[in-house]
């Protein structure tokens, strides 16, 4: 007869659970507070990573967390955000984000972003 078998150890998953959570913590901590960066977060992550319980890869795991999380919540796209909003409306957060698109055209075709300077201008003038 067939049993069941538990495939992963609960105390292991608990433990990248509760470091995956801190890793969250802080990466809002470091998106959401001006100054404060993911990098400096790894750099005092690594630094106690020695007196850390657990393996080191959980605290690798949390520092990748709290990157990943920072990149959402960064202060300065949140804050463009919030203006767009504030001063111009829906408008002003279509043009923002056709901005933006227009702005992704030299990365992917490996162009000079110079040539997309107006993108930047037109909200000004507008």
């Amino acid at each position: 007869m067939l049993g069941a078998r538990l495939a992963v150890d609960p105390g292991r998953t608990a433990a990248l659970l509760a470091f995956v959570a801190g890793g969250i913590g802080l990466g809002i901590a470091s998106g959401l507070v001006p100054g404060l960066h993911a990098n400096t977060i790894a750099l005092l992550l690594g630094a106690v990573a020695p007196t850390l319980p657990g393996p080191p890869v959980l605290v690798g795991a949390a520092m990748l967390v709290a990157g990943v999380v920072h990149t959402f919540l960064d202060a300065v796209l949140a804050l463009l955000v919030v203006l767009s909003v504030l001063l111009a409306g829906p408008a002003g957060v279509g043009l923002l984000a056709a901005a933006a698109v227009v702005g992704h055209v030299p990365v992917i075709f490996d162009a000079r972003r110079a040539n997309l300077m107006g993108v930047l201008v037109w909200p000004l003038a507008l």
